[in-house]
């Protein structure tokens, strides 16, 4: 959902919308000042002259330009934001450069993604838990929570990720690293504004398309929950490969037969089966507010399981991101691209 214009603005909210716009003009200014694009450059050529001279040695590392580009972005914020500065956000759930300054609390994610390796993330954000603090409605049935503060010291922790774009050879091979330049079909920087919680409303809560992964729940977490793993039997030896067995099954019955035989009672009698994505079923514990999903596993996928999950990296589409507006519904910028020059 796009932002909506039609609303009355609460006055924390107009204090919201010029905040995430006054500091993504002051970031777009900064990352595509020709100092910084110097200084990008230059970490390329250094990375590309490391990996030449690596013949001797195993240069093991997938992505060669991660920790450098991390390191630099640091230096630029506490540069460019010297005089506002107050110190460094003190919480380790948060984006890689989190900085208090005197109005906002500056949460900015740093990602490098290579055109070989992560291709989608050219078509779409994703995003992790403690990179933003958006709260998103219900999405296919699956409820996504945030952990990032929405305030730090009253001050608004706002959301930005920082994009470099990069290829290579092969996957996982640093041989061939470049930067994209004109011609890949991708621009090698972007920089996006995530909302703030308390704009939610402004896109109906609704800004999440999907999910990367849906890992199961921790050892602590169903500890305390009181939740469990239950195996539901292998598809060649209990089902005779029966094709309406597992995950995508258009027969509900089937579904729920095989959770009422192989979950204990107690279980079964609190779980509601709700269709998510790509027809998939999820059974959600409706006493203990947790999701299952029934996932086929091991080599090759024969063992049915009901596991414990909650969904972790969000997918937003860029167009949701990109047209926002002030508290005059004056149009700005919430997602941009470009190219900084190469070598």
């Amino acid at each position: 959902m796009r932002q909506k214009t039609e609303l009355e603005y609460s006055e924390n909210q107009k204090k919201l919308l010029e905040l995430e716009k006054k500091y993504m003009y002051s970031l777009s200014n900064c990352f595509k000042s020709e100092k910084f694009s110097k200084l990008t450059n230059e970490l390329a050529h250094n990375i590309q002259n490391m990996i030449k001279e690596s013949i001797e040695f195993d240069w093991n590392k997938a992505n060669p330009i991660d920790v450098t580009f991390e390191r630099l972005i640091h230096y630029t914020i506490y540069t460019h934001f010297k005089k506002t500065i107050e110190k460094p956000y003190p919480s380790s759930i948060s984006s890689d450069i989190s900085v208090v300054l005197d109005d906002v609390v500056l949460n900015i994610d740093s990602k490098t993604v290579s055109l070989v390796s992560n291709d989608g993330d050219f078509k779409q954000l994703q995003i992790g838990k403690h990179q933003f603090n958006f709260n998103n409605k219900k999405v296919k049935n699956w409820k996504y929570r945030t952990q990032l503060a929405d305030y730090f010291e009253n001050k608004p922790i706002i959301n930005f990720i920082l994009r470099l774009g990069y290829t290579q050879d092969k996957k996982g091979d640093p041989k061939g690293f470049r930067l994209l330049k004109t011609g890949d079909g991708q621009n090698n920087m972007s920089l996006t504004c995530v909302p703030h919680r308390d704009l939610g409303e402004l896109f109906d809560n609704d800004i999440i398309r999907s999910f990367k992964n849906f890992p199961e729940l921790s050892k602590n977490a169903k500890t305390k929950l009181e939740v469990e793993r239950y195996y539901l039997g292998s598809k060649k030896e209990d089902y005779q490969k029966n094709k309406e067995i597992g995950p995508q099954s258009k027969n509900k019955n089937i579904v729920n037969n095989i959770l009422k035989e192989k979950v204990p009672e107690e279980v079964f009698k609190n779980l509601e089966l709700l269709k998510t994505f790509n027809e998939e079923w999820l059974a959600f514990d409706t006493t203990k507010n947790v999701r299952y999903k029934i996932k086929l596993e091991g080599k090759p996928q024969d063992k049915l399981s009901l596991v414990p999950c909650e969904p972790d990296t969000a997918r937003i589409d860029w167009k949701t991101l990109t047209d926002r507006y002030d508290m005059n519904n004056q149009k700005w910028l919430g997602h941009t691209e470009w190219n900084i020059s190469n070598i």
